[in-house]
C-alpha cells in the first residue's frame, strides 16, 4: 500500500495529520489526484490563518505529489549560498544599505538564478516621466542586444508595497511599475533581496481577470529559514534568467495563482500573481 500523509480538520496550527489509504500501485494514479485535490482544497482553506511555519509544513504534505525539476546538486549548492547570505544578513541587519543590499544579497542572487555578469549593468542616464520627473532604475539587464528588463533595489529592510514615508511618496512596486510603463522593459523586477517580485504585462488570460500585470513572487527569507524545498525548486526554475527570456511562466491555474491588489499613486491595480510564498503578504482581492 502507498500511504500520502494529509491535513485533518482544525486550525493548521493544531491539526492532526493523518495517513490516508491511496491504493495498491495498480490504482494509485487515480485515487492520487483524488488525494492531492482535496489537499488542495484543505491548502485554500489553511493558509489563511496559519503562522509560516505552519503553512511550510502544510505545503510539504500537499506536494506529496510534487516533481523536482532542478538538479539536486545545483538545488544544494544554490541553497547553501542563500544560507551564507542569510547568516550574514541576520548577524548584520541593522546596519545594511542599500549598496550593501546590492552588492552581498541581489547581485549573488541574480547570479544563482543564470543571470549573465556582463548582463547586469547599473543605470546612469534619467528618463523623463509624463509629467516631467526623471526616471532611474538601478539596473538595467540586457545581454549581446537582449533587453530582459529593469530591477529595481533597495535594502532589505524596505516593505515593497509601502511608500517611503514622505508626502507624494511611491511605493517601491508602484515605482517599479512607473518605469516598467514608461520604458516598455520586457519585464521588471522589484527586490529587497529576500522578497523578488517579477512583473510583465498581461497576457489574454490575464485579462480576462481585469489584470493589468502579471508577476511572479517569493519571499526567499521564510523559504530558507523553514527550508522549503518545493518552493525553493520553483524559486531556481522559475526565477531563472534563461527561462524567462525563453517566455516562460508559470501555468496557469496552479494553486499558486491568485488575484492581488497594489495601491498606486494613481490608483488601485490588479495584478495576477503567482506566489510561491508562505508569508501571505498579499492577500487575493
Amino acid at each position: 500500500m502507498i500511504k500520502r500523509a494529509i491535513s485533518g480538520s482544525g486550525s493548521p496550527e493544531t491539526c492532526a495529520f493523518r495517513l490516508v489509504e491511496v491504493g495498491s500501485p495498480s490504482t494509485t494514479g487515480r485515487k492520487a489526484a483524488v488525494a492531492a485535490s482535496f489537499i488542495d482544497r484543505e491548502w485554500a482553506g489553511a493558509k489563511r490563518h496559519a503562522s509560516p511555519r505552519a503553512r511550510s509544513l502544510f505545503r510539504r504534505f500537499r506536494m506529496s505529489f510534487y516533481f523536482p525539476r532542478v538538479r539536486p546538486e545545483l538545488h544544494t549548492q544554490a541553497l547553501w549560498q542563500l544560507r551564507d547570505i542569510y547568516d550574514v544578513w541576520q548577524a548584520d541587519r541593522d546596519s545594511w544599505h542599500e549598496a550593501d543590499t546590492i552588492c552581498l544579497c541581489i547581485i549573488p542572487t541574480l547570479h544563482l538564478l543564470s543571470f549573465p555578469t556582463r548582463s547586469i549593468r547599473q543605470t546612469v542616464q534619467q528618463v523623463r516621466d509624463e509629467d516631467g520627473l526623471g526616471m532611474r532604475p538601478d539596473f538595467k539587464i540586457g545581454f549581446y542586444g537582449n533587453e530582459f528588463g529593469i530591477i529595481e533595489a533597495k535594502k532589505v529592510s524596505t516593505c515593497l508595497n509601502a511608500p517611503h514615508g514622505y508626502e507624494h511618496s511611491y511605493s517601491p512596486i508602484d515605482q517599479t511599475l512607473r518605469y516598467f510603463d514608461r520604458l516598455g522593459s520586457r519585464y521588471a523586477i522589484a527586490t529587497n533581496g529576500l522578497e523578488w517580485i517579477v512583473f510583465r504585462q498581461a497576457s489574454a488570460y490575464a485579462e480576462e481577470f481585469s489584470c493589468k500585470y502579471e508577476a511572479i513572487r517569493i519571499n526567499l527569507q521564510y523559504t530558507i529559514k523553514y527550508y522549503d524545498p518545493d518552493l525553493f525548486d520553483e524559486f531556481l526554475y522559475n526565477f531563472d534568467y534563461f527561462r524567462l527570456m525563453r517566455g516562460g511562466w508559470p501555468s496557469f491555474g496552479s494553486s499558486f495563482q491568485k488575484r492581488v491588489q497594489f495601491q498606486r499613486n494613481s490608483g488601485l491595480v490588479d495584478v495576477l500573481m503567482q506566489d510561491f510564498s508562505c508569508d501571505n503578504e498579499y492577500v487575493s482581492s
